[in-house]
């Protein structure tokens, strides 16, 4: 079954869903081995990963930033860099998109973060006009 199905976890920061470990006075550093046991072990163990959406706000000084630098890390580190970021427009509510709220604007210091998570991204050609 390892080469039959592919793992898609989603892991999102404090402003999309709050969750107990974020209040920890040790976060983001108390992050790994929770994310280890949920599905970070499996690409160790042969399973194909992809994750299959991540982020939040993301404003600059928050919990969430701390947390979207240290997933990108932890994905980087465990070698877990197929993904898919969230969204691409901002909403009103906790998730946080990769252009402003206005949707034509693109948020630099998320194209910086996306551009650690992923460096060589598919590209996708234009052929036949």
């Amino acid at each position: 079954t390892k080469h039959r199905v592919v793992l898609s976890p989603h892991c999102f920061g404090p402003s999309v869903y709050e969750r107990p470990e974020f209040q920890d006075a040790d976060f983001p550093n108390n992050l790994d081995s929770i994310y280890h046991s949920k599905f970070g072990f499996l690409e160790n163990q042969g399973f194909p990963v992809v994750v299959g959406a991540w982020g939040g706000r993301f404003y600059p000084g928050t919990r969430d930033e701390k947390w979207n630098n240290w997933f990108v890390d932890w994905m980087i580190t465990n070698r877990l860099t197929n993904n898919f970021y969230q969204r691409l427009i901002t909403d009103d509510g906790g998730a946080g998109g990769v252009l402003d709220i206005n949707c034509t604007t693109p948020i630099e210091f998320k194209l910086e973060l996306l551009n650690r998570a992923q460096p060589n991204p598919t590209k996708f050609l234009t052929q036949n006009g």
